[in-house]
């Protein structure tokens, strides 16, 4: 079954953490396209039973793969907490400057460690994200429709969960350099904001 229109994501953070400002990253790949830096999560009540906390864990998108986050919730309370996981799918448009769509490993329905950018590699877009077939004025982004289940994490314990940066194939340009958000609604508005700059 195929969904369409705005996306919703599915999840829950608080804390934030992510790179600084300023120079390159180390070990820069020599086919290096575009990095991604200043990655944070905002928009949790301070009294959620659950943090979340984001980190680079590959800046780097280049031709033949793409920069990857590392989502870890925590439960912060003395009982078992339910969580679903963090920003299943997402396009930056939905809420703000276009140009990227994000995928939680759990999410995609394609093999992420295989994921090559189309706009840099010549492949398919048909492999990883469906286009509209162009029968409205404008075409969206359509994501596989499924639900998904939640992770019960014991008191003080914690999972780890990975997102992935695909380039939106509905917008010019190949991870167009912007200030980028995801937002995921449905425990809090909360928000996945990070930056995208050429190398």
């Amino acid at each position: 079954m195929i969904s369409s229109g705005a996306v919703v994501l599915s999840g829950c953070l608080a804390s934030s953490s992510g790179q600084s400002d300023g120079e390159t990253s180390g070990d820069l790949p020599p086919d290096a396209k575009r990095e991604i830096r200043n990655v944070a999560i905002s928009g949790v009540p301070e009294d959620a039973p659950v943090s979340f906390d984001v980190t680079v864990a590959d800046p780097w998108i280049t031709p033949s793969s793409t920069a990857t986050l590392s989502v870890t919730t925590v439960n912060e309370t003395e009982a078992e907490q339910s969580v679903r996981p963090a920003f299943i799918t997402g396009q930056s448009s939905d809420f703000g400057p276009e140009g990227v769509v994000c995928y939680n490993h759990v999410a995609a329905d394609f093999d992420v460690g295989e994921y090559a950018p189309p706009c840099y590699s010549g492949g398919s877009n048909e492999s990883y994200v469906r286009v509209s077939d162009g029968s409205d004025e404008e075409d969206y982004v359509v994501f596989a429709s499924y639900g998904y289940g939640t992770d019960t994490i014991p008191p003080g314990d914690s999972r780890a969960g990975s997102v992935i940066v695909a380039d939106d194939p509905t917008v010019d340009g190949c991870f167009p350099p912007d200030s980028y958000r995801v937002v995921d609604r449905i425990n809090y508005d909360m928000e996945l904001s990070f930056d995208i700059v050429s190398v």
